[in-house]
């Protein structure tokens, strides 16, 4: 079998190859644009107990994200409308399990306050960063649920876990001089 020497016309790629290597560089380039706009709107799932907050010092928005652990967060609070106003804002990270939480100070806001709120989470430091709001509630101070510590002693009162034993020791000791 003789080899025939190459042409010009061997040398240039098909117009298939060319078209298929357009095509998939359109792709690429339209799922690098979309992917971080469908990003966006996933990267924050707040909990369920950051939608009501109370006038009070130790409120949190918390939740979990889709950003690298470290990432840095602003998180704003503000009121939509009614008599009591305020805005505030704070800071967090996100950790290694994807989650991240922010303290608010509610206190400067009247008990009795009761109004809507929007609650926006965005990067700290990538304006083109994932950016999220969502709609929440401040209830007035009287409707906060109370927390209730459960009591882990079990028995008579009075007679904890250590009387328990030293009872266990002397009624064992006395048993044992019975002998």
């Amino acid at each position: 079998m003789t080899e025939r020497p190459p042409t010009e016309t061997d040398a240039q790629p098909s117009r298939r190859r060319i078209g298929a290597t357009l095509l998939l560089t359109a792709f690429v380039a339209l799922a690098a644009v979309v992917a971080p706009v469908a990003a966006a709107s996933d990267a924050f799932s707040p909990t369920k107990d950051s939608t009501t907050f109370y006038p009070t010092d130790d409120q949190t928005v918390s939740g979990e994200t889709t950003l690298e652990p470290g990432t840095e967060l602003l998180v704003y609070l503000r009121s939509n409308n009614g008599e009591y106003r305020f805005s505030k804002e704070a800071r967090a990270n996100v950790t290694e399990d994807g989650t991240y939480e922010a303290a608010f100070n509610l206190s400067s806001v009247p008990d009795n306050a009761s109004t809507s709120v929007n609650v926006t989470l965005r990067h700290a430091t990538d304006p083109d960063g994932p950016e999220t709001t969502y709609a929440g509630e401040l209830r007035p101070a009287a409707e906060q649920p109370k927390t209730t510590t459960e009591s882990s002693s079990t028995g008579i009162p009075g007679f904890g876990p250590v009387v328990g034993l030293v009872g266990a020791a002397l009624a064992a000791a006395l048993f044992a001089r019975r002998d």
